[in-house]
């Protein structure tokens, strides 16, 4: 990696860090292995809404490990269009939708697709993945429609458990998500 440093006297002094890491390939842990045994996605689809580049891509690997496939959008209204347009929209398991994003918040999106007309619409878990954490922010999520509160920084068990359990509810209720490419019956 690199660090570099940018002084200038009596306006202050800026340090960069930046550390190159290569993906590595040695075996997990043994608590990690559990972890991702239990929480096993099995191919299911996750829509993932987060406008931040960074959280985007550990939410990715993170829900990779566990057998997830991910769509990614930017913002809330994206999201709305994305459930009430696409007619493969219903191949989704759930919504992880960040709270604080451009054009259309995690609240107000979740209000939207909500009110849409499609029992789908109305019942996919959707799970605020977000840094408002106190007990009036998890409150305001379920009362905006959301099933479930992810606190970031995420800790990957809190987010498995969460999405996991989310999911096996609305699968009792609804069946499983069949996908084009699942040839499960």
């Amino acid at each position: 990696g690199t660090i570099t440093v940018e002084s200038e006297l009596n306006m202050g002094t800026e340090f960069v860090v930046e550390f190159c890491f290569k993906e590595s390939f040695r075996e997990y842990a043994p608590e990690q292995k559990e972890i991702i045994e239990n929480y096993d996605l099995d191919g299911r689809r996750i829509l993932l809404v987060e406008d931040n580049v960074i959280n985007t891509e550990i939410a990715v690997i993170m829900l990779e490990k566990i057998g997830g496939r991910i769509a990614n959008l930017d913002n809330g209204l994206k999201a709305v269009l994305e459930i009430q347009d696409n007619p493969k929209a219903n191949r989704y398991s759930a919504i992880l939708m960040d709270i604080q994003m451009p054009v259309l918040d995690g609240l107000k999106a979740t209000k939207a697709i909500r009110a849409l007309d499609s029992e789908f619409a109305k019942n996919i878990p959707i799970i605020a993945m977000t840094a408002n954490a106190f007990d009036s922010d998890i409150e305001k999520s379920i009362e905006a429609g959301m099933n479930g509160h992810v606190s970031k920084p995420v800790k990957p068990e809190d987010l498995y458990k969460t999405l996991f359990e989310q999911i096996n509810q609305y699968e009792e209720k609804f069946g499983r998500v069949q996908d084009d490419n699942d040839e499960r019956e």
